[in-house]
C-alpha cells in the first residue's frame, strides 16, 4: 500500500451506499424527540460528510434538501471523480466534493469553508489511524457551528470482543497473499472457513463467529475489504470515543437508532434499576451497551446542546408531518430494537397506519383520530418512533411539488438511467421527506420509463426495460433460476411492474420521487 493511503484500503472503490441516519430531517426528529433543539434544517443549512467515499449518498441528500449546501470530503481521488460526475448528470449546483484527506481538511484556512450546522461521520471512525482520528476532531472544533450537530458511526465493544480475532485473521492472510483488495477478503474468507471446517476451537468458543461466518461468502467484497482489510481497525467503548469528542468540545446528545434512546426496548427490565442509579450520560450507555452485546454505534454529539421546554417539544413536535414509506399493506407492527423482538398494540397502530396511507399527517392530527381518544401523547410518539425507527414512516417536512421536486427527480433519473450502462445503484431521492428510499432494479426500470415518459403503462415500461436488459446482459431471477431468454423474461418483468404500479407507485408518488 502506497504512503498517502495511511493503510486504508484504497485500489478498489468502496460500496455506494445511502443510510438514512444521515439525512438532516431523521437527525432533526431524533434530537426533538429527546428534548433537544436541533440545529436549522432548511434553507441556508450547511452539511459536511466527512470520508463520503463515492459521494451517492451525500449527493442524493443534496437533491432531496435542495434548499441546503452540502460538502462532501474523502482523500481518494478516484471516489471524488466519481462524486462529481453523479452531481454534474444530475445537475446537482449545491453540493460540493473535494478530495482532501482528514489532515488537508483539518489544515484548510479558516475562510476556505464556512462553518457547519451538520457534520457527519460514517463507517469511518472504526478504520482509521489514531493521528487521523485527531485530525477529525481539530476539524470538528474548528468547523462546527455552536448548536451544531456531529453523527459519527463506529464499531463497538463488548459486541465485537469474539469477532475482533476473525478481522485479524482476515487482515493477515491479505498481508501474506498480495493481490488487489476484493481479491483478497474473498481468499480470506475462503481460509477462514477451512479453519471454521477444519474445526478450530476459536470459531466453537466464540458463538458470535458462527453467524458471521456465514454472511461473509455472500457479501460485496469491496465491503469486506474496506471493512476487514484496512491496516488500523479498532472497536470502540463508548467511553473512549467519547472522550475523543470532549477535545471539540462536543457532548453525547443521543444514539442516532431511535430503538436505542427508549429504556423499555433496549435494557432489560431487570437492568433498569442500574441506570437510575447515576447521572453519568456515558455510563448509562455503557450499561446500555453491554445489556445488548452492542456491536455498531451511531452516536450522535452536539457542540451545545439546549433542551427545549416540554412546551416547546410538544409544538414542534405536533406541528411535524408523517407519512408512510411503503404501502399500507406491507406495515408491520413488529419492531426489532436491541435486544430483541417487541410488538405494537394493533389498536394503536392500526389506525394511524390507516390514517397515514389515505394521506400524509401531523402528530396533531393523528392525536384527533377517533381511536386515540383517551390516549396519552407518550402513546402517540412512541409509536411514531417505532413506525420510523422500522423505516415504514418518516417525518415529511418538505412539499415535493416545484422547483425543489424537480431538482430530486433530475437526480433520480440520473441514477435510475445508469442501468442502461449496466449499473446498479440502489437508492434513490424521496424529496418530501428529505431522504432517500430503497429501490430494486425493476423498480429503477419503472422510474426511469416514468420520468422519460409519466404516461408509460406497465406493459410498455416492460418492453422499455427489456431492450436494456438486452443490451447490458442484466437478468431477472425467479425461483432460485435466472431468467435468460425474452420470452420467459417478459411474463415476469410485467408482472413485477403491474405490482410496483398498484401498490408502490401512489406511496413514491406522495414522496415526490417520480
Amino acid at each position: 500500500m502506497s504512503s498517502w493511503t495511511s493503510g486504508y484500503v484504497a485500489d478498489i472503490e468502496y460500496t455506494s451506499g445511502f443510510y438514512r441516519e444521515l439525512a438532516p430531517s431523521y437527525l432533526y426528529f431524533v434530537l426533538l424527540s429527546q428534548k433537544l433543539r436541533s440545529p436549522p434544517i432548511g434553507p441556508g443549512t450547511t452539511y459536511c460528510e466527512l470520508g463520503c467515499g463515492q459521494g451517492f449518498g451525500t449527493a442524493l441528500l443534496a437533491a432531496a434538501n435542495p434548499q441546503a449546501r452540502f460538502w462532501g470530503f474523502d482523500f481518494n481521488p478516484t471516489q471524488i471523480a466519481s462524486a462529481r460526475r453523479l452531481a454534474a448528470d444530475a445537475g446537482l449546483t449545491n453540493v460540493t466534493f473535494e478530495d482532501y484527506s482528514f489532515e488537508q481538511a483539518a489544515a484548510l484556512p479558516f475562510d476556505a469553508l464556512p462553518q457547519f450546522d451538520v457534520i457527519t461521520l460514517h463507517g469511518i471512525y472504526s478504520w482509521i489511524s489514531p493521528e487521523n482520528r485527531r485530525f477529525i476532531v481539530e476539524f470538528l472544533d474548528k468547523r462546527l457551528k455552536p448548536g451544531g450537530l456531529v453523527y459519527v458511526s463506529y464499531n463497538c465493544l463488548p459486541g465485537w470482543s469474539g469477532i475482533a480475532p476473525l478481522q485479524r485473521l482476515m487482515r493477515e492472510h491479505a498481508n501474506r497473499y498480495p493481490d488487489r483488495s476484493d481479491l483478497q477478503a474473498e481468499a480470506a474468507v475462503k481460509f477462514a472457513g477451512r479453519l471454521k471446517s477444519g474445526g478450530a476451537a476459536y470459531f466453537a468458543q466464540n458463538p458470535a463467529s458462527g453467524p458471521r461466518m456465514e454472511k461473509l461468502p455472500s457479501m460485496n467484497s469491496n465491503y469486506l475489504a474496506h471493512e476487514y482489510l484496512n491496516c488500523d481497525w479498532h472497536p470502540f467503548y463508548h467511553l473512549d470515543v467519547a472522550r475523543e469528542m470532549e477535545a471539540a468540545r462536543l457532548a453525547y446528545a443521543a444514539s442516532a437508532t431511535l430503538a436505542e434512546n427508549i429504556d423499555a426496548v433496549s435494557i432489560p427490565a431487570d437492568l433498569l434499576p442500574l441506570l437510575a442509579e447515576t447521572r453519568d450520560r456515558g455510563w448509562q450507555e455503557t450499561i446500555r451497551d453491554y445489556a445488548s452485546n452492542k456491536q455498531f454505534r451511531r452516536d450522535l454529539f452536539m457542540r451545545g446542546a439546549p433542551p427545549l421546554a416540554a412546551l416547546e417539544q410538544g409544538r414542534f413536535l405536533g406541528e411535524m408531518r408523517f407519512g408512510l414509506m411503503v404501502p399500507r399493506a406491507a406495515v408491520s407492527f413488529k419492531f426489532r430494537g436491541p435486544i430483541g423482538e417487541f410488538t405494537g398494540q394493533e389498536e394503536i397502530y392500526g389506525p394511524i397506519a390507516d390514517a397515514l396511507a389515505q394521506r400524509p399527517h401531523t402528530l396533531t392530527e393523528l392525536t384527533q383520530l377517533p381511536a386515540m381518544s383517551g390516549r396519552s401523547a407518550a402513546a402517540l410518539l412512541q409509536a411514531a418512533l417505532f413506525l420510523v425507527h422500522s423505516g415504514q414512516a418518516h417525518p415529511l417536512p418538505y412539499d415535493p411539488r416545484g422547483k425543489g421536486g424537480d431538482v430530486a427527480r433530475a437526480f433520480n433519473r440520473a441514477v435510475a438511467g445508469r442501468i442502461r450502462i449496466g449499473q446498479q445503484l440502489n437508492f434513490l431521492a424521496a424529496p418530501a421527506a428529505g431522504t432517500g428510499i430503497g429501490v430494486s432494479y425493476v423498480e429503477l426500470v419503472a422510474v426511469l420509463a416514468l420520468l422519460e415518459n409519466p404516461k408509460v403503462t406497465p406493459q410498455q415500461a416492460a418492453q422499455f426495460g427489456w431492450s436494456i436488459m438486452a443490451q447490458t446482459g442484466q437478468r431477472l431471477v425467479k425461483a432460485g433460476q435466472t431468467l435468460q431468454s425474452q420470452t420467459e423474461t417478459m411474463p415476469e418483468l410485467e408482472a413485477q411492474l403491474v405490482a410496483f404500479w398498484t401498490e408502490k407507485l401512489p406511496v413514491w408518488r406522495m414522496l415526490g420521487v417520480v
